[in-house]
């Protein structure tokens, strides 16, 4: 029995070996096609000699371009945007960028669905990877003890990896420079329709939208504090997709009200018509621009930046 029982031990340790090896490799070889390490990097040290930090969830990674401000403002940007990341996990790696980089200005992404929206499990072993073990216990204090158990226990990562590599193949995605991450190709009408996540959709405040409000304003406190500028950017939505929210109009008030009493910019483009985005030719999807869309919305701000001079 005894000898059994060991010889369990001993099967169980060498799956487990096998199994780390092999990620390890997979990981390897899929990282330079993807953007699992590349999209999350140390983030104090990717974000070391910043004069601008990019900050938010999957419509900041995809719609600022940090080349276009670097070019245009003569500076050094790092767009440190993630998949599905909320406010409150914004404000904590914008608190871990904040222990050793010491930009002048911030741009944050407001994506108005995301503030209803709670932690999102499958990315934060990739998002603790990114940050100081006292970041790492402040972002694992934010979720529920089975999730914090599954994150502990999270031996690999492997599945992550392997779905975002399929996932960007497939929409011919690449890691970019600085965090930017570049899709040129150019959704279709029915594309447009058919990734539609917008059908009659109509926005309500709930206990996560005033949880992530109040996260949002601890960033801007620290800021005014230490003399960062801050800007607001919501990146626009294919036309098709505005057409079919309820109550635009009132998501704009919600936010912008809220904003101007904070005393920081914010910029709509949902609402701001300048630049001009075309359904297909400026957009991968029903809610993220591609790498032509990007550069309009940079050259915008970039521009904004300058003639505000808030880097005098």
């Amino acid at each position: 029995m005894k000898i059994q029982v060991k010889e369990s031990f001993m099967f169980t340790g060498i799956f487990i070996f096998i199994i780390y090896s092999i990620s390890l490799f997979i990981n390897s070889k899929i990282s330079p096609f993807g953007y699992n390490e590349k999209r999350y990097p140390n983030v104090q040290e990717a974000t070391l000699q910043s004069d601008l930090l990019i900050l938010g969830s999957s419509q900041a990674y995809s719609g600022f371009n940090p080349i276009i401000f670097d070019t245009n403002l003569g500076i050094d940007t790092y767009n440190l945007g993630t998949p599905a990341e909320i406010p409150v996990i914004t404000y904590y790696r914008f608190e871990e960028a904040m222990k050793k980089s010491n930009p002048k200005v911030v741009i944050i992404d407001i994506y108005f669905r995301i503030l209803s929206y709670d932690v999102n499990f499958q990315y934060i072993p990739l998002w603790i990877k990114s940050v100081s073990s006292e970041t790492k216990e402040k972002i694992m204090s934010e979720i529920p003890l089975k999730d914090r158990l599954k994150v502990t226990f999270n031996i690999t990562g492997m599945d992550q990896n392997i779905s975002e590599y399929i996932r960007n193949f497939s929409k011919e995605r690449s890691a970019g420079h600085k965090g930017f991450v570049s899709v040129k190709k150019k959704a279709s009408l029915d594309t447009l329709e058919e990734e539609n996540r917008f059908e009659e959709y109509t926005f309500e405040t709930n206990y996560h939208v005033a949880k992530n409000i109040e996260y949002l304003d601890k960033i801007i406190d620290i800021s005014k504090k230490r003399g960062i500028k801050v800007i607001f950017v919501t990146t626009p939505l294919p036309k098709s997709s505005v057409e079919k929210i309820r109550n635009y109009n009132d998501i704009n008030n919600f936010i912008e009200g809220h904003l101007r009493k904070k005393g920081v910019d914010y910029y709509d483009f949902n609402i701001l018509k300048n630049p001009v985005f075309i359904d297909t030719e400026d957009f991968e999807d029903g809610n993220h621009l591609n790498y032509y869309g990007a550069t309009k919305i940079s050259e915008y701000v970039s521009k904004e930046i300058l003639k505000k001079e808030m880097f005098k």
